[in-house]
């Protein structure tokens, strides 16, 4: 965890699965996690406790998420809200959640690691200058070699240092490996050398926290690709990327 203090979340959603989901997720990465199913439950734990960060649906029964978000507002509260939705996602819904206040969305059917990143980005904002390779969630194809077979994955991040590759069958840490992966907007195909420094095979007993894959240290890339992927991850940490 990022501090010895823990976070406090209010999750606040109508649907039962969702708080589940959500509780389960963030209190193994190490939240204080409380649940609201309803508005008025909502308004009625932000009155008497405090929170770090509010994960807010917008529909749901006796008070909307948006009359919560109005009533900060009103009230002047210093709380960190993300939006819980699926479908308010148009530039006009957009502007008025952040002229009352939101810092963001999370998708009910984000994976694992765009929820925590959104989570960890609201309560500890990134720096561009607090790790040397600074890491951004990305999910694209990529091809990988060990012991001169080829396989085909999908990423789960990307830094400017390695990778994390989701796979159930990691091979071990130290096996050398060669990539080879297109990033989105950017249009060309990268290529890469590595070593496996961490490596999670699939087990159903696991924390729903902990993504089976590898993660791989890039130890020979082309000094321009080094370059153009840096660039992308600057670009992305300097977008308001929580929307």
């Amino acid at each position: 965890m990022f501090s010895q203090e823990k976070k406090r979340i209010l999750v606040a959603d109508d649907n039962l699965a969702v708080r589940i989901m959500l509780e389960d997720i963030l209190s193994e990465a190490g939240y204080e996690i409380t649940t609201a199913e309803d508005g008025q439950q909502t308004f009625d734990l932000l009155g008497r406790e405090k929170f770090d960060l509010l994960i807010l649906d917008l529909l749901m029964p006796h008070k909307s998420g948006f009359e919560i978000l109005e009533w900060l507002d009103k009230q002047s509260k210093a709380l960190t809200v993300l939006v819980l939705t699926g479908i308010f996602r148009s530039p006009k819904e957009i502007e008025r959640l952040r002229k009352l206040g939101a810092k963001g969305y999370i998708y009910k059917s984000a994976p694992v690691e765009e929820i925590l990143y959104r989570v960890n980005n609201v309560l500890f904002p990134i720096s561009n200058d607090t790790r040397k390779y600074p890491r951004i969630p990305v999910n694209f194809s990529i091809e990988f070699r060990t012991n001169s077979k080829w396989h085909q994955a999908y990423t789960a991040t990307l830094g400017g240092g390695g990778l994390f590759i989701r796979t159930v069958n990691p091979p071990e840490m130290g096996t050398r490996i060669a990539v080879k992966f297109r990033i989105p907007d950017v249009g060309k195909t990268f290529e890469a050398e590595g070593t496996v420094v961490w490596s999670n095979e699939y087990n159903p007993d696991n924390k729903k926290t902990t993504l089976p894959g590898m993660g791989i240290r890039f130890d020979v890339i082309k000094k321009e690709d080094s370059k153009e992927i840096n660039g992308y991850i600057m670009n992305r940490l300097d977008e308001d990327h929580t929307w």
